[in-house]
């Protein structure tokens, strides 16, 4: 592992994942399209409705190569039945967006991402087609008319358009193998996929940024940008044993007396929760409340941070734990393999050929 600064969040996390793309133009004032979707009518992209779920169009983020913030979008809709317009690329003719044919390299844009301050998942998109050449078009943003997507003036900063990229496989895994390296497992019945040269850790977790935070074997933490990125050692971050991330961004972790710490980022300080023991793994619901482990495998809930412990009766006997997009519980049970669980009350039920893994975590589609 190398020990330098912590790198920040990535673009890169999110090359070649597919998204969803909805629109967040003044949700705060309600208006009338928030949360329509990016797809299309033929070759006209359009905005449909936010509960049009036949027409939600997953699209594929193609990296440009040299640039870490540019990608080609191509639609992915209906692809595994061989859809006609499948592979085709999010291109324009004069400001109208269309799709174009998937072999035109022509026409294949370069679509800059920029992150929406404050706003996780959300983005400006900016055309960077013949930039190098002054085209004209140069930098207008994606934005619409009516349902009609459209390229807007660069500086025009009334319709700048927020997108939020809302990733389609969301029920990825990421976890820790008794070698302690990384494995992926794209669905909770997929095979554990190996990343190479990704050890030596033992517990991981995922940032909302998509960084990928773990604990060496020296109960530092270390981050990663991307999965095949480097460990990078966090300077004085020891010495827990397990860690997560709150909903807002808080990191939580368990220290070598089994209490709960928090840091507010990566490089802040440890700061003990009183009274918060003795629990060996914990992560965070949606909702913020906190799910753990005790001393004697079983699971214990706390509302909030300051709040007690209350044992979930009969939810031995595991020793990690994570909480899936849809809620459902995922926990390691004492022979390594991965359990689940409706609700906080439903029996554990073994995922079959889930071995042999020490931590996981859900990854929300961010890797």
């Amino acid at each position: 592992m190398t020990t330098t600064s912590p790198a920040s969040g990535s673009l890169s996390r999110l090359a070649n994942k597919e998204f969803y793309i909805r629109n967040r133009w003044r949700c705060d004032q309600n208006e009338s399209r928030c949360d329509q979707h990016l797809s299309f009518t033929g070759d006209n992209v359009k905005l449909y409705a936010k509960d049009n779920t036949t027409d939600l169009v997953p699209w594929k983020l193609i990296p440009v190569p040299g640039k870490t913030d540019e990608f080609y979008i191509r639609n992915r809709w209906r692809c595994d039945q061989n859809e006609s317009r499948c592979d085709q690329h999010l291109s324009f003719t004069g400001d109208n967006v269309k799709l174009y044919a998937k072999d035109n390299t022509t026409d294949l844009v370069p679509w800059k991402l920029i992150p929406v301050p404050g706003k996780t998942g959300e983005f400006y998109i900016r055309n960077r087609w013949r930039c190098d050449q002054n085209e004209s078009r140069c930098d207008q943003h994606l934005s619409f008319s009516g349902d009609n997507v459209q390229l807007a003036a660069k500086d025009n900063t009334t319709d700048l358009v927020p997108w939020k990229l809302i990733p389609v496989h969301q029920d990825s895994l990421l976890g820790v193998g008794t070698d302690n390296e990384l494995y992926t497992r794209d669905t909770l019945t997929s095979n554990w996929v190996k990343v190479p040269n990704s050890g030596s850790v033992t517990d991981v977790t995922i940032m909302p940024d998509g960084t990928i935070v773990g604990i060496g074997m020296n109960n530092q933490l270390y981050t990663r940008a991307t999965l095949t990125s480097n460990w990078v050692n966090i300077p004085n971050s020891g010495s827990v044993t397990d860690i997560t991330i709150m909903p807002d961004g808080t990191i939580v972790g368990i220290g070598m007396n089994n209490q709960l710490y928090t840091r507010a980022t990566l490089t802040s300080n440890w700061v003990n929760v009183p009274n918060s023991g003795s629990v060996t793994a914990v992560t965070a619901m949606p909702d913020g409340t906190f799910v753990g482990i005790g001393t004697d495998n079983q699971l214990y809930t706390r509302a909030t941070l300051t709040s007690n412990w209350v044992n979930v009766p009969n939810s031995g006997s595991v020793t990690d734990v994570t909480i899936m997009p849809d809620g459902t519980i995922v926990g390691i049970g004492m022979n390594k393999e991965l359990y689940k669980r409706a609700t906080l009350t439903s029996n554990w039920v073994n995922v079959p050929n889930s071995g042999q893994v020490i931590s996981v975590a859900a990854s929300n589609g961010l890797i």
